[in-house]
């Protein structure tokens, strides 16, 4: 054996069986006429990589060692096989062997020869994911249109001509077309992927009709032809199968006639179409057949798949859709790539729920491919284009894993093994072929899915529950006749959504971290609303801001602290600053300064949202963070804003300005400020590491001293030792220290900054989860006490006559046990925070 083809099989997933393989094909080539195969080719380097790493595609070669030279010699061994040649190649193969059992195998035959070339390449890296499963969907268009041709050739030979009337009464022969779904419509098939199938043919009207004049439905035609080129592709024999056809998806399922007329099916999605098919047709893709009939039905499809808007009762299904399937998920173990957390299907809907919100306004969406939909939702800025890049690497890597999985005995399976062996040798597959290989990839699996995961919550649930706030709130602000009531209505709403979330949180439906945000979330859209109502009455009196040289001037309300981060807690009070554009003046009748109007309108946005009112008040408003504090101008142009932080603005500022995030205001200008504070809390010079550490440590001292005060039995949640505002120092510390090193810790949520210093190894995996899990348990506890109280409390007394009842809600035997363990996790936090800050 060649030294080279050696080295190259010992990295194999299975080093031994891929040399007993090896030799299996060089004696099968010199029994044939194949002879001694010539190794000192790249391409025939390239080759070897299938044995040892696919069982299904070594057998085939040896059983066909002409396939390899075939392959070698063929331009194609590294770079796209055009369709065009695929389709000359698969005609002479058919024309070779024209009976019905030849052209069955002939199919079978460029199935594994053409997968033989592509996984070879894939285990090489010398091809991309999103390529390689876009040419082999090309070869499944390919070997589909065979099959239908074929298929439709037997039909017409067995009844005759389908021939249908159009509605101006001219007789035309009837056309067929398969429609592709699934990650076949998405230009994404893996390699033993099922094939899911719509038939549908022109119409109704018309009939097949024998030389002897005896004649059949159209339907019976069309179901006749489907059940043909379905058992064409499915059927298994001693060449294997071309795919295995899932005709579910068609109308009614299962119930459903395995062909339609393109009138019925369009009936049916009129009538009775529900969103899973809605969602089922957004990869649908013309594959086979009548092409023009296939884009045509599509095209009428759209309305149905992408309508102009979506209701707040539409966005509620879709969540519920989601809800279920994560109920289903649960039931199902984690080693499922496809289904399980952090997984292929989650990804999927994910993206293509964002399609079906915004694809009914934006045409670029409406793509049946998922990487592209990924690109087109990053160009519309939809996602951001650091998420959608985190999504469209995490997609590839989970889309590999499944073809590697897959590659192995061209078994559709969507399980991890659950041995070392297994796990290696399916690293090995991946490329992981150092010596922590194995630990590499599982690492490299679990962050992908981790991202995925944190995507589907983040984002999906964010932007679908704030758009459903907005939407509940502007309806119920529509109908108030005057401010006061315009001030009901923003406490009413926060007072009912607040009080769905504690049902959810009290029965457990709902993880803390999940409170928080949608707790911030409503304040979010208050603040939106708000700010909205204000300027819409401060324009009628004044007119719109204008900037010197006559543009628009714009403003923005920047949220800090905890809603910033959103992490607000039951009777949180919100930290908020207030900025606008530029020097200028109204347009209206009674024009004042740009300074006046935006300080009028931040003075009414506060006055609305902290307003006593019969439902309460909406929230408490700190404004105090603003430049120069309380001695400063309410409102602050960009312009100054920067300038203090860039010139003089004190430590505690710089780490105030990590949580900052703009949540209402004008949009262009919203851009320019989002731009500013990333400058400003990421990008100027960090503080040196000694000088940072001990401004902390001395801060937090301060704080324990002068506002904890806690005694034997009373703790301080939030600025106690061991508190939450420990937690928070160790974060912020490493993020003000370290994002210049690592653009991951561009965010302002401790939960997703603890998982991304785990990533990058700044602290410890143990000590991550030990923070983790004391973040998590420190903010159940304070909301229970706040729930409890009824107030904005942060300190828990050890005798007080509510601790019986607060020790239950949090699943404890007696007050005793609570009160240990929150001892136990501030020793801990303290621990971690005395090594982190003091180094001690």
């Amino acid at each position: 054996m060649l030294r080279s083809i050696e080295q190259i099989i010992a990295q194999a997933a299975e080093p031994e069986r891929g040399r007993q393989d090896f030799a299996r094909f060089e004696a099968t080539c010199h029994a044939s006429s194949v002879g001694a195969f010539n190794w000192n080719r790249e391409g025939a380097r390239t080759l070897t990589r299938i044995f040892g790493n696919s069982h299904i595609l070594a057998e085939r070669l040896i059983a066909h060692p002409d396939w390899a030279e075939a392959i070698v010699d063929s331009p194609f061994w590294n770079a796209r096989k055009p369709k065009t040649t695929m389709i000359q190649e698969l005609e002479q193969a058919i024309a070779a062997q024209p009976d019905d059992e030849g052209f069955v195998r002939a199919l079978r035959q460029m199935k594994y020869r053409e997968l033989a070339r592509l996984v070879a390449r894939d285990l090489t890296g010398s091809i991309d994911t999103n390529a390689m499963l876009a040419e082999w969907t090309e070869l499944a268009d390919v070997l589909i249109e065979a099959a239908s041709m074929r298929a439709l050739n037997e039909t017409r030979n067995r009844f005759g001509t389908p021939r249908c009337t159009h509605a101006e009464g001219t007789p035309a022969d009837c056309g067929v077309c398969i429609i592709g779904l699934g990650k076949l419509g998405g230009n994404e098939l893996n390699i033993s992927s099922d094939i899911d199938l719509l038939v549908l043919y022109t119409s109704d009207q018309g009939q097949a009709t024998r030389e002897d004049e005896s004649a059949t439905s159209l339907h019976e035609c069309f179901v006749t032809y489907t059940r043909r080129f379905t058992r064409l592709l499915a059927q298994v024999t001693p060449d294997g199968f071309v795919f295995r056809v899932d005709h579910d998806l068609r109308p009614e399922g299962l119930q459903g006639p395995l062909a339609n007329s393109v009138a019925a099916a369009e009936r049916y999605y009129e009538y009775f179409g529900s969103d899973w098919e809605r969602q089922a047709l957004i990869r649908a893709r013309p594959v086979a057949g009548d092409i023009a009939l296939g884009e045509r039905f599509l095209e009428a499809m759209r309305p149905f798949v992408y309508r102009r808007s979506i209701s707040l009762a539409d966005l509620t299904h879709m969540c519920t859709l989601k809800e279920r399937m994560e109920r289903k998920v649960l039931r199902r173990r984690n080693d499922d790539i496809k289904h399980g957390k952090g997984s292929i299907r989650e990804a999927e809907f994910l993206v293509q729920a964002f399609q079906l919100l915004f694809g009914g306004a934006r045409p670029e969406l409406r793509t049946s491919n998922t990487f592209d939909a990924i690109d087109f939702l990053s160009n519309a800025e939809i996602i951001h284009p650091d998420v959608a890049a985190r999504l469209h690497h995490a997609w590839a890597f989970l889309r590999r894993t499944e073809n590697m999985l897959q590659a192995v005995d061209d078994v559709q399976t969507h399980r991890l093994p659950d041995d070392m062996n297994a796990t290696t040798a399916l690293a090995r597959r991946m490329g992981y072929v150092a010596e922590d290989g194995t630990q590499e990839f599982s690492a490299q699996l679990s962050q992908h899915r981790q991202a995925i995961a944190r995507l589907f919550r983040a984002l999906f649930e964010a932007d679908y529950e704030r758009l459903e706030f907005d939407e509940v709130l502007r309806e119920n602000v529509a109908r108030a006749a005057d401010e006061e009531e315009a001030a009901d209505s923003l406490a009413w709403f926060k007072k009912r959504e607040v009080q769905r979330i504690v049902r959810l949180d009290l029965e457990g439906r709902l993880p803390i971290g999940r409170v928080l945000r949608r707790l911030s979330l409503v304040a979010e859209a208050a603040i939106e609303g708000a700010w909205r109502m204000a300027r819409l009455r401060l324009a009628e009196r004044y007119g719109n801001p204008r900037t010197e040289q006559g543009d628009p001037a714009g403003f923005a309300i920047v949220a800090l602290g905890r809603l910033g981060a959103r992490e607000i807690d039951y009777g949180s009070d919100l930290d908020l600053i207030f900025l606008y554009e530029e020097k200028g003046t109204t347009d209206g009748e009674r024009p004042i300064a740009n300074v006046e109007f935006f300080t009028k309108l931040a003075q009414r946005t506060i006055s609305l949202i902290s307003l006593m009112t019969r439902y309460g008040r909406t929230y408490l408003v700190d404004a105090e963070l603003r430049p120069s504090g309380g001695q400063g101008t309410l409102v602050a142009s960009l312009a100054t804003f920067c300038d203090y932080h860039e010139r003089g603005a004190a430590l505690w500022e710089r780490q105030a300005l990590l949580k900052a995030r703009v949540i209402a205001g004008d949009e262009a200008f919203t851009e320019k400020v989002e731009h500013t504070l990333d400058h400003l809390a990421f990008e100027l010079t960090p503080p040196k590491e000694k000088a940072l550490r001990e401004e902390i440590d001395h801060l937090r001292s301060r704080f324990i001293d002068e506002r904890a005060r806690e005694t034997e039995t009373v703790r301080n949640l939030k600025i106690g030792p061991g508190g939450l505002a420990d937690i928070e120092s160790i974060i912020r510390h490493h993020q003000l220290l370290h994002v210049p090193a690592y653009p991951e810790l561009r965010r302002q949520n401790s939960d997703e900054l603890l998982d991304a210093l785990a990533g990058t190894n700044l602290i410890e995996a143990d000590q991550q989860d030990k923070l983790q899990d004391a973040l998590a348990f420190l903010r159940q506890l304070l909301a229970r006490l706040r729930l409890l109280l009824g107030h904005d409390a942060d300190r828990i007394d050890a005798n007080a006559a509510y601790l019986p009842a607060l020790a239950e809600g949090m699943g404890y035997e007696n007050p005793a046990s609570l009160i240990s363990e929150l001892d136990r996790v501030r020793e801990t936090v303290r621990t971690i925070y005395a090594r982190e800050i003091k180094q001690s």
